[in-house]
């Protein structure tokens, strides 16, 4: 059993699980004795992110290390074995297997610095940034959005932007399919427009994940930045955890 150090309900842990919440995810064989938290990202989008970042952010947080291999197609994969650190994650309320029904933990709730780091961590893995055309030829007119599954995170999440000043629309819902499953699932989006939302984002919320802050770099030199989908059309879910390689 790997021994795993217990941290403060702080911005680190709260930046950390709005990662888990987004693209993470705990996988239990009881009869194999099989604990396991993986944390999916593209092979080139969230390289960066995945090699550097979130690997620092588990020692630091867990005294744990991880290990890093890439699935068929351009999927990353970050795992760890470790039944303590899954026993702990559950208790703040990630679920085992599908998150279908998760919850922001109200000790983050109660505070606002530690819902913006929670909001951080989720939009660098379940948020995106892009760049309309709108008016002009080039894609120049920002827009961040950020989407689940669970509308009552999304509830939560457009509630702390309303009270945070920011201009947002209305919760969007749309059914998306899943790889790996025949039916539709119903997805909820919060949509912010404009640059007066980006820059005001920068400044209070920001981004951890290099994929995010180099196309906002990109568009304050330029004036415009590439357009890339804000909206996957099939989202994937792994079943199995990783095999040990």
């Amino acid at each position: 059993m790997k021994i795993i150090g217990f941290p403060d309900r702080a911005e680190l842990l709260a930046e950390f699980l709005g990662t888990c919440f987004g693209d993470g995810c705990l996988s239990v064989s009881e009869k194999k004795h099989d604990y396991c938290l993986y944390i999916t990202g593209h092979t080139v989008d969230d390289e960066l992110y995945m090699k550097t970042y979130l690997p620092q952010i588990i020692k630091n947080l867990f005294g744990i290390e991880c290990k890093l291999r890439k699935q068929k197609g351009n999927t990353l994969i970050l795992y760890t074995r470790s039944k303590e650190l899954v026993k702990f994650l559950n208790k703040e309320g990630m679920q085992i297997g599908r998150k279908n029904d998760l919850n922001i933990p109200e000790w983050i709730k109660s505070k606002p610095s530690l819902m913006t780091a929670f909001l951080r961590g989720f939009v660098d893995t379940d948020g995106c940034l892009t760049f309309k055309k709108r008016y002009k030829e080039s894609h120049y007119y920002p827009t961040i959005s950020v989407s689940s599954i669970n509308n009552n995170i999304i509830l939560d999440l457009h509630r702390f932007l309303n009270d945070s000043g920011f201009k947002v629309g209305k919760i969007v819902k749309s059914m998306d399919s899943v790889k790996g499953y025949d039916k539709l699932y119903p997805h909820f989006r919060i949509y912010l427009y404009g640059e007066k939302n980006l820059e005001k984002w920068i400044g209070l919320i920001g981004f951890s994940n290099m994929k995010h802050m180099s196309k906002y770099l990109t568009w304050k030199k330029m004036g415009h930045s590439p357009s890339y989908s804000s909206t996957p059309s099939r989202i994937k879910i792994i079943k199995n955890p990783p095999s040990e390689i």
